[in-house]
């Protein structure tokens, strides 16, 4: 009887150990799996950010007004605002927010700073990003 008893123990205790550790895998496969949705998400912004922010010069720049430009790094601002960067990556979050919303009062002609000085910051973040990014996708997703 006894022996019966420690082989039960023995089962229930080997079932809970395999469904906490499937549990513990399924959140880890789910948090990877939105850290790398996240880096995507933020890397297709980036790509629209940096045409925005393209010297008219340039093919893929951007065709319209500097004020539409504007407006579409405060909508590519909110959609960044309202991301949930992975845990390691709120600085980089940050930092490309605030050069969406400097990029775009530097595009509108407004701001405490020279508008040029604005958009110069703003591509400094913008246009490093790709490296950031692919530092989090390898170290945190």
């Amino acid at each position: 009887m006894k022996m019966w008893l420690v082989a039960l123990t023995a089962i229930v205790a080997a079932v809970a150990a395999g469904t906490g550790y499937y549990a513990a895998t399924a959140r880890a496969d789910a948090r990877l799996q939105d850290c790398g949705d996240w880096v995507d998400e933020t890397n297709q912004r980036v790509q629209v950010a940096r045409t925005l922010l393209y010297p008219s010069d340039r093919s893929e720049a951007f065709e319209g007004s500097p004020l539409q430009a504007a407006e579409e790094l405060v909508a590519l601002f909110d959609e960044q605002a309202n991301s949930s960067p992975p845990e390691g990556a709120g600085q980089l979050n940050d930092d490309l927010l605030e050069a969406m919303s400097d990029g775009a009062i530097g595009l509108e002609g407004q701001g405490a700073a020279a508008p040029e000085t604005l958009i110069v910051f703003a591509k400094a973040i913008i246009y490093t990003a790709d490296a950031r990014l692919l530092a989090v996708s390898t170290t945190l997703c």
